[in-house]
């Protein structure tokens, strides 16, 4: 049930991100002869950019299941859930530069992470009421997922550039779903699992750093980080949570290029009144990732 769970968010992420690029690809575009400076003063600019990347993200953390017996849990070292996981993450990015030089932006991005493990544990735990002795054999579950929208807005537009260089920053607000499930099953022992969404409010900033000039053409290379903070809820769920963006980019055609990077999302969630019993998680998800840029 936990799998298909996860398919179903996973196949829901991936329309999102792709139909968000599909329906703006036919957006006007700048003239891509021109320079930077030349393609930013003339007009109003459309840039749309759509971003399939591969996150090989690894899992750390603790987890518990409240009860009289509880204990925390580390989900990589005790459960083994610290494999580094290939997941699809998806990104849609779509700026318009206005006359006075500002730049509005909309930021769709998401991602369905899964991962699981068998094992005996090395040490004894507690879940709700009941303890799990160490060498019990144990199945583990864990799946997390993220759907997030962002505008931005960027007051300086093109000013702070030079020949060589331009930087742009952004003042971030958007909102986050994220969804958590975990599932534990000790042979011969309990049964216990959480599934849930909590829907987040968020604020932030993103820094982007290229060469300025022939910025639509091959040889184009760029640079960026953002920063968002969150929290939130949903029933007595409560969420916050601190994300982390940071990569490069290079064209490699006029449209098209690769992208390296690093992404973390840390997690604290509580739920009292989950199905399954109160549960909390504090953790996070962290890795490169790699993958291609598409630019309308």
């Amino acid at each position: 049930m936990a799998h298909a769970t996860r398919r179903h968010r996973a196949t829901r992420t991936m329309i999102l991100i792709l139909m968000v690029a599909a329906a703006t690809q036919y957006a006007p575009a700048q003239d891509e002869s021109g320079t930077f400076e030349q393609a930013m003063t003339t007009q109003r600019c459309w840039r749309i950019e759509a971003q399939p990347l591969v996150w090989f993200a690894s899992l750390s953390g603790e987890s518990t299941f409240k009860g009289s017996a509880a204990t925390l849990m580390d989900v990589d070292s005790l459960l083994g859930l610290d494999d580094s996981e290939p997941s699809f993450l998806g990104s849609a990015l779509l700026t318009y530069d206005t006359d006075d030089h500002g730049r509005w932006l909309m930021w769709l991005e998401g991602f369905d992470f899964s991962t699981e493990s068998s094992g005996a544990i090395a040490q004894d735990f507690g879940v709700l009421d009941s303890a799990v002795s160490a060498g019990t054999v144990v199945h583990n579950d864990f799946g997390l997922s993220n759907i997030g929208l962002k505008a931005g807005w960027d007051p300086f537009g093109n000013v702070l550039h030079d020949d060589d260089y331009e930087l742009r920053f952004a003042l971030l607000a958007g909102t986050r779903m994220i969804g958590l499930d975990q599932r534990l099953e000790a042979e011969g022992g309990p049964t216990v699992s959480y599934d849930g969404s909590s829907l987040g409010l968020e604020g932030g900033v993103r820094v982007r750093i290229a060469r300025s000039e022939d910025y639509t053409t091959a040889g184009h290379w760029s640079v960026d980080l953002a920063l968002t903070l969150g929290a939130g809820g949903g029933s007595d769920a409560t969420v916050s949570y601190f994300d982390i963006w940071a990569g490069a980019e290079y064209l490699v055609t006029d449209n098209m290029g690769l992208r390296i990077g690093y992404r973390q999302l840390d997690v604290n969630l509580e739920d009292d009144s989950a199905t399954g019993g109160p549960y909390e998680f504090d953790g996070r998800l962290a890795g490169l990732y790699v993958g291609g840029t598409i630019t309308f």
